[in-house]
C-alpha cells in the first residue's frame, strides 16, 4: 500500500513544482528593469540604462549618452527607442543564447540582427525577465562603479550574476 501511495503522490508533487517554477505571464508593453545589486559593491543605481548599444547599472546613469533603457514590447520581441537618434531611433534588443557575451541592440532605423543573435524568447517568469525560461542574466564590472549587463549562455562570462527585476512602466 505504501509504495501505491508513493507512486500517485511522487507526480503530483512534480506537477506542482512544475507549475510553480513555470509560472509565466505575458511582458508588459512597456516596462523598465532593475537588477538586484548582492554582490555588487557600491551600487546604488541598479535601473538598467542604455549607453553605445547595450545595457549597464550602477553610475553609467552619469555618462552624457546613457538614458534610462525603457523597453515596448509585442510579438516582434523588445524594443528600444533612443532620444540621442532622430527622428525616433527605434533599436531591437538581442543576446546571444549559446554564447556569454553584452546584451545589445540593432542599429537604430534597422531591423538587422547578427549572426546567431536572437531577438525573440524573452519572457516574465515570477517577475523576473527571462530568455526561454532562462535566468543567466550577469553584470560585469567595467570600472567606476559601472556594470555592463551580460548574458552567459555559455557559463563563461566569470561576472556577478544577477537577477533582472520587471518594472512595468506607467505609460
Amino acid at each position: 500500500m505504501k509504495i501505491s501511495l508513493t507512486c500517485l503522490t511522487f507526480p503530483l508533487i512534480s506537477i506542482a513544482a512544475a507549475a510553480v517554477l513555470g509560472k509565466r505571464d505575458p511582458l508588459p508593453g512597456k516596462f523598465t528593469l532593475e537588477a538586484s545589486n548582492q554582490g555588487l559593491p557600491n551600487v546604488i543605481w541598479t535601473e538598467l540604462h542604455w549607453l553605445n548599444g547595450s545595457a549597464y547599472i550602477g553610475n553609467s546613469k552619469y555618462n552624457f549618452g546613457s538614458e534610462k533603457l525603457e523597453f515596448t514590447s509585442g510579438g516582434d520581441g523588445l524594443s528600444f527607442t533612443s532620444f540621442h537618434s532622430s527622428p525616433t531611433g527605434w533599436t531591437d534588443f538581442y543576446i546571444f543564447p549559446s554564447e556569454s557575451r553584452a546584451v545589445g541592440f540593432t542599429i537604430p532605423h534597422s531591423a538587422l540582427v547578427p549572426p546567431g543573435a536572437s531577438t525573440r524568447g524573452f519572457e516574465n517568469v515570477g517577475g523576473q525577465f527571462a530568455y526561454q525560461g532562462r535566468m543567466e542574466w550577469q553584470a560585469c564590472d567595467q570600472g567606476d562603479g559601472v556594470y555592463q549587463i551580460y548574458w552567459d549562455g555559455a557559463s563563461s562570462a566569470r561576472c556577478v550574476p544577477v537577477g533582472l527585476y520587471i518594472k512595468p512602466s506607467a505609460c
